[in-house]
């Protein structure tokens, strides 16, 4: 019962609007790309060989290109307590004003959450970790992040992206 408080807490925090640089230097590079080779038959993950989740370095503004276009995600941790984590997930316009916001929780080295729209629409999450040579064999090194995106109580709605490292979350300073 904690955790949903927690949870249903750090959904209702409110978000000002924001504005990011596009054009700043990334604190730490993730490696920058585009549509993976396949690794199985019929997808381009490989599911089950996720990394450790990073939290010391997800925090940060991300692009992924989904089937409606370009899409900015804002995540930011918050510590709960030594073993639990929160990570707060913003759906951003290029402006910094969000458009979908929510939360989740680690489990197994996947980050699943829910965040729900201005609407009132709601989206479930998972964003894991990956080493860069699982994904793309000629890459020596890195992580790749990558966002499963469904509407709630709709699992044929789902689709897998990439995440790219922006900036810093700074770059999204309130107003």
């Amino acid at each position: 019962m904690k955790v949903w408080a927690a949870f249903l807490a750090v959904l209702m925090i409110g978000v000002s609007s924001f504005a990011f640089d596009t054009t700043a230097t990334p604190q730490y590079e993730l490696v920058r790309v585009g549509l993976p080779p396949k690794v199985g038959p019929g997808d381009f993950f490989p599911w089950g060989k996720e990394v450790p989740f990073p939290w010391s370095k997800i925090q940060g503004i991300y692009r992924g290109y989904e089937k409606t276009g370009e899409t900015f995600y804002f995540f930011n941790v918050r510590v709960q307590n030594e073993n639990q984590r929160i990570l707060e997930i913003w759906q951003i316009d290029s402006k910094c004003r969000w458009t979908a916001r929510g939360a989740g929780f680690e489990y197994n080295k996947v980050v699943r959450a829910v965040v729900a729209n201005q609407a009132g629409k709601s989206f479930e999450l998972t964003v894991q970790a990956f080493n860069a040579k699982d994904i793309y064999p000629s890459t020596k090194s890195g992580i790749v992040t990558v966002m499963s995106k469904n509407i709630v109580g709709m699992p044929r709605s789902r689709e897998d992206f990439v995440l790219s490292y922006m900036a810093p979350i700074s770059q999204c300073s309130r107003r």
